[in-house]
């Protein structure tokens, strides 16, 4: 299981079938208070193609960075099907560093004015109101002088980071997708709704068109704002007990059709 760690309400729903062993991958919180996400597809193609020496000179730059996050159990043969939420390619922001073109995502709907020093006071406190006090001055500086806003991941990029995916995961994947819910406001996605409903809409074509692929919709659990919490990306407890009988489903039927490794 790769995503976000509010996943684990689906681990917790399925936990008494013992049929079930579940590798964990979910984003964690450092001991700095910075939430580590791996989840990004141009994050995990980093963990495919960066070196040692290109993951110390980053993670020794960017505090919301760590050397654990480059683990390469995704694209190893130790599990049989890869479930993977990809809500992190619809709801994070891009920064890319200028001299190499990587690419880094972030969750900070204030980062994204990090190129406008006038915004470097409300950015450190942002963070500090998280009790993060690894983002001041110097590293503003220093992140502004050596990266640069690129935004969303695009519709393209993203039918591309799916074909990617699909190319270096020889085992089957169950994608979870977002809700689509009209006239729901995010402080971190601007014009969710559409974002949202855009890249659905190419998972949806995608899976289509691949085989050994599969989808977890949360669109058919997920359909009025009752049935979330503090987030569209967090639902109710019946919602995820849902996904977990829908993500059982799923299991067997990749089970049954003999394409596990």
């Amino acid at each position: 299981m790769l995503g976000r760690c509010d996943l684990q309400q689906i681990l917790h729903c399925l936990s008494s079938k013992n049929e079930y062993k579940f590798i964990e991958d979910f984003a964690r919180v450092s001991i700095t208070n910075h939430v580590l996400r791996h989840d990004h597809t141009e994050f995990l193609k980093n963990i495919k193609n960066f070196d040692e020496k290109t993951i110390k000179r980053l993670v020794d730059k960017l505090p919301f960075w760590e050397a654990s996050m480059f683990q390469k159990d995704i694209f190893e043969n130790n599990y049989d099907v890869l479930f993977y939420s990809v809500l992190m390619d619809y709801s994070q922001i891009l920064f890319e560093e200028k001299v190499t073109g990587v690419k880094i995502n972030n969750f900070s709907s204030i980062l994204n004015k990090v190129e406008d020093t006038r915004y470097q006071s409300d950015i450190i406190n942002d963070y500090k109101a998280r009790r993060i006090f690894d983002i001041d001055k110097i590293f503003l500086d220093i992140f502004k002088n050596e990266f640069k806003y690129v935004g969303y991941l695009t519709i393209n990029e993203f039918k591309e980071n799916l074909g990617w995916l699909r190319k270096n995961i020889s085992q089957p994947i169950i994608f979870i997708n977002g809700a689509e819910i009209p006239g729901v406001d995010d402080p971190l996605v601007e014009n969710i709704f559409e974002r949202y409903c855009s890249l659905n809409k190419v998972l949806d074509e995608f899976i289509a068109n691949n085989q050994n692929t599969y989808l977890l919709d949360v669109r058919k659990f997920v359909k009025t704002q009752e049935h979330y919490t503090n987030s569209i990306r967090h639902y109710t407890r019946p919602v995820y007990s849902m996904l977990a009988e829908e993500l059982d489903f799923l299991l067997k039927q990749i089970a049954l059709s003999g394409k596990t490794s």
